[in-house]
């Protein structure tokens, strides 16, 4: 029994060791209709990645769907407000949660939606879609369900500005992301295969509750 304990114990430890490998998910950058920083509290990074893209000659477009923002960048990096169409200006995070289809949807997965409603306005199928290194994985897993490969080429690119600890264990904010990530990856997985279920749970819970 303790030979048996040993080796599953190993076996966590081992798995527990190599746990962000999985979610430190990285694509080479490619020439884009536009570049797509993705909100949260690494925002700022995220967004001085987006225009380094840009100034090394990825893309010339700075969309932020959440915010109403779609930017052209000049060869001199000045920054050109575009009107957003004035059909995508009801759209929004809180647009989508209203709706029973995507009440169980998280924000990053809702707001990709809502960058694919941009794309779509304005003729883009291409972008690369930068977040935190941490954040990668989940990103890339949530933009093969968004945006069908046969029409759209999507790049996810973390950003170069935040630290990632090494190792990993030693930063509490590492814990906290890598502990976040593969809970909300879990999730994910639940709510996309069981979500008619769990809408019909709640609407029953609620049901026996007012009654």
């Amino acid at each position: 029994m303790l030979c048996i304990a040993a080796i599953i114990l190993g076996i966590l430890l081992i798995l527990a060791s190599h746990s962000p490998n999985y979610l430190l998910f990285r694509e080479q950058p490619r020439s884009s209709d536009c570049i797509i920083p993705l909100l949260g509290k690494e925002y700022l990074e995220r967004k001085k990645e987006a225009y380094q893209l840009i100034s090394e000659g990825y893309s010339n477009v700075l969309l932020i769907p959440p915010r109403y923002r779609l930017v052209k960048v000049t060869e001199r990096m000045e920054r050109v407000p575009i009107q957003v169409k004035e059909a995508l200006s009801e759209l929004s995070i809180n647009a989508y949660k209203v709706n029973p289809q995507y009440y169980w949807h998280e924000n990053t997965h809702i707001e990709l939606i809502l960058a694919k409603e941009y794309m779509r306005a304005y003729g883009f199928d291409s972008a690369i879609i930068v977040s935190s290194p941490y954040h990668m994985r989940r990103v890339k897993l949530l933009t093969e369900l968004v945006f069908p490969e046969e029409k759209y080429t999507i790049t996810c690119v973390p950003d170069r500005y935040e630290h990632v600890h090494d190792p990993w264990w030693k930063s509490r904010k590492d814990v906290t992301w890598i502990a976040m990530e593969y809970t909300k990856i879990t999730w994910f997985l639940i709510y996309q295969r069981f979500s008619e279920l769990l809408t019909a749970i709640k609407h029953f819970s609620a049901q026996i509750l007012q009654g």
